[in-house]
Parts: C-alpha cells; sequence; structure tokens
C-alpha cells in the first residue's frame, strides 16, 4: 500500500513542512502576544482554502499530487503573515544561533516523545489483533475514533493555555498555578458533564454508532469514558510540565507509560479482552500523571492544594 504513495512523496512531504510552519507561526504569535496577526493568518488561510476550493470545482482534477501542492501553497502563503511579525526578533544572526541552539536541546525530547507516545497509545490497539476477534477489535477502533474528537478538544484547549500560562507565568508562578486551575476547573465541569452522558447511556451510544451488533460492547464506551475522565483531569499536569519547558522529564514520563503496557498488555487481554485492554490504557495514564505530578512537586509547582 505504500506503493501508492511513492509517486506523491515530495508533495506530501511540502505539504506537511508548510503546515507545521504555519502552525509555529501561529503558536509563537500566540505567546508574543500578538493576536491581530493570528487572526489574519487564520482569516487569510480561510479565505485560501475557499478560493482553492473553488478552483478545484470549476477545474477537478485526478491529481492528488496538485492537490497537496496547492494545500503548501497556501498554507506558506498565509505563514508569511507570521515571518513579517516576527523578523525583528531574527534580525540578528546571533538570535538565530541561540534560538537553534534552544530549539535543539527541548525539541529533541518533543521529538523522541511524539514517538514514544504514539506506541504508548496504541499498543493496546495493535496487540488486540493478536488476541481479540475481528467483530471486538472492529469495537475498539470505532469506540476509539469516537472517542477521537475529545482529542482535538485537547489540542485546541492546549493551544490556547500553554502560550497565556507561559505568559502569566513569567510575572508569578503563584498567579500561573490559580488561573490553571481555574481554567481547569472551568473546563473540567463541561467536559466532565458530556463524558458521565456518555457513560450512563452507553447502550444508545453504542447502537447509534455502531448498530445493533454491537451494543454487546456497550461496556467498552464506559471504560472509554472513565480513561478521559482521567485525561481531562490529568491534563493541568501535562500542560505545567510544558510550561515549566520539562521536555526530558515529560519524555520520560511516557517511558514509563510504555514499559507499563509492554510489560501488562499480554496479561490484561488474555484475561480480559477488551476491558483488559482499557484497564491497561487507564493504568498507562495513571502512572504517566504520578510521574508528572511528582516532578511539578520537585519544581514547586503543585496544582492540588
Amino acid at each position: 500500500t505504500l506503493d501508492l504513495y511513492k509517486p506523491f512523496a515530495l508533495s506530501i512531504i511540502l505539504y506537511s513542512f508548510s503546515f507545521l510552519l504555519h502552525d509555529y507561526f501561529r503558536k509563537l504569535l500566540l505567546a508574543l502576544p500578538k493576536l491581530k496577526v493570528v487572526v489574519l493568518m487564520d482569516s487569510s488561510l480561510l479565505l485560501f482554502h475557499l478560493i482553492l476550493g473553488a478552483y478545484l470545482v470549476i477545474y477537478p482534477t485526478p491529481d492528488l499530487e496538485i492537490i497537496f501542492l496547492g494545500f503548501t501553497l497556501i498554507y506558506c502563503l498565509s505563514s508569511l503573515f507570521g515571518a513579517w511579525a516576527i523578523r525583528d526578533y531574527f534580525s540578528s544572526p546571533l538570535n538565530m544561533k541561540l534560538y537553534l541552539r534552544k530549539h535543539w536541546q527541548q525539541g529533541k525530547w518533543l521529538l523522541f516523545t511524539a514517538f514514544i507516545q504514539w506506541w504508548s497509545r496504541n499498543l493496546f490497539l495493535v496487540a488486540s489483533g493478536l488476541f481479540l476477534s475481528l467483530s471486538a477489535l472492529g469495537a475498539f477502533r470505532l469506540v476509539q475514533s469516537v472517542y477521537g474528537i475529545f482529542n482535538i478538544l485537547l489540542q485546541t484547549y492546549e493551544n490556547f493555555v500553554i502560550p497565556k500560562l507561559s505568559s502569566i507565568l513569567n510575572k508569578s508562578k503563584g498567579m500561573a498555578i490559580a488561573k490553571l486551575k481555574e481554567w481547569s476547573v472551568k473546563s473540567n465541569l463541561v467536559i466532565g458533564f458530556v463524558l458521565l452522558l456518555l457513560l450512563i447511556f452507553s447502550k444508545p451510544i453504542m447502537y447509534l454508532i455502531g448498530g445493533e451488533g454491537y451494543v454487546g460492547y456497550h461496556q467498552l464506551v464506559k471504560g472509554m469514558s472513565i480513561l478521559y475522565l482521567l485525561i481531562f483531569w490529568g491534563y493541568p499536569l501535562r500542560i505545567a510540565m510544558r510550561v515549566l519547558i520539562l521536555n526530558q522529564s515529560f519524555f520520560w514520563g511516557y517511558v514509563c507509560s510504555l514499559v507499563f503496557s509492554l510489560c501488562s498488555f499480554n496479561f490484561l487481554l488474555s484475561r480480559w479482552d477488551l476491558l483488559g485492554a482499557v484497564v491497561g490504557l487507564i493504568g498507562a495514564q495513571m502512572i504517566l500523571l504520578i510521574f508528572f505530578a511528582i516532578r511539578l512537586q520537585r519544581q514547586n509547582f503543585v496544582l492540588w492544594k
């Protein structure tokens, strides 16, 4: 199947680079803060998307490479606003050298974390193919896809909170802790209520997303609701780790989580099938949060008092 993508390899790489570049400028401008430029970038990106969409409607093309290059172009054009807005910050070669060194020191841990994090989250799904029936595996993947909506909310929340909290932290650690607590309580009340509804009405929800044949897997919805309650409850710890630039500790936290998953997946899946997978995910998340809590306590950044 990878052979199908070989002709588009260069265009996919260019598109990925342009998307990450745009995301970089956007987050940097939020942290500065230069909100007007962010609005200009987002507005221009929307306009460019509409123009590209209209072009593809009028002149439809089956060539996927042209579509990828089109998206590359619009992300690069939108990024020009961000590059112009921060031009003064990188006018000096010395500033650029210091920035690149700092970027490598911290960015390498985030790169390693991304790889470990993927396996930590998906090991039980991969291993399920060895222990579970196709229908059970399908139910697991189906529920995971539905709960993926919450991952989008988490990413949006993180993109909003981290730049603002970093700015507050530069003024006062106590103020940053208080503000993070305030934001967390408000978001957790809303998300917690939604997840509680999913937990209570797991049978009709499973029928709605999978049909009659999947109603028997409704316990999986309950388990995933508990897992995401734990994730949302502990998300302030993750944000605090990012704001304090504890990227190396961030990496080792996910290593501990992955080690637990590697040591437990065989036993949990062979003994409890799908519920074992959910228990494993909950256990890995708890280990991660405990690691973060200990590390933050050493930094005197305590959120639970």
